[in-house]
């Protein structure tokens, strides 16, 4: 009669075993998503950050387009801007999108930042970057095909 008492026993440990795996890896996708949306987004716009950024915000909306926040060390700001061409913009907010799905501190751009902004596209996505000069910070955008394959 024993082992029929401990069938139930044995279905509530492989569910909490299953709901343990479930949750650590839930942890584990939240701790580094940020990194592989911008490791995709660096990927697609073949715009790489320079090493030591930080205060990293990233929201994807699952949809069509995923939005990021870096702040770029004060040294490779200069460098970064002429490497990849940014420039004066007289619109340089449009083509951001989601901005309101970040950090808080990051959700608008202050009135007197002195902004450069580098846009670009492929043949499934496009990307528009936005870039203060005297801060660092960089907030970018990649939109990329619907759900329906298609593009921006």
């Amino acid at each position: 009669m024993e082992p029929t008492q401990n069938r139930p026993m044995r279905g509530k440990r492989l569910i909490l075993i299953g709901s343990a795996c479930a949750a650590a890896f839930i942890a584990v996708w939240f701790t580094v998503h940020h990194f592989s949306s911008l490791e995709y987004m660096q990927r697609i716009t073949g715009v790489r950050l320079p090493g030591g950024i930080r205060e990293v915000s990233t929201y994807d909306n699952g949809e069509m387009y995923v939005t990021a926040h870096v702040l770029l060390p004060s040294n490779t700001i200069n460098g970064f801007a002429n490497a990849f061409g940014f420039a004066p913009d007289p619109n340089p907010q449009f083509g951001l999108l989601g901005m309101e799905q970040l950090d808080p501190r990051f959700r608008k751009i202050p009135q007197d930042a002195d902004l450069l902004a580098y846009a670009g596209r492929s043949r499934k996505n496009t990307w528009k970057f936005v870039m203060d000069r005297r801060s660092g910070h960089l907030w970018f955008t990649v939109q990329y095909p619907d759900f329906a394959g298609d593009a921006p």
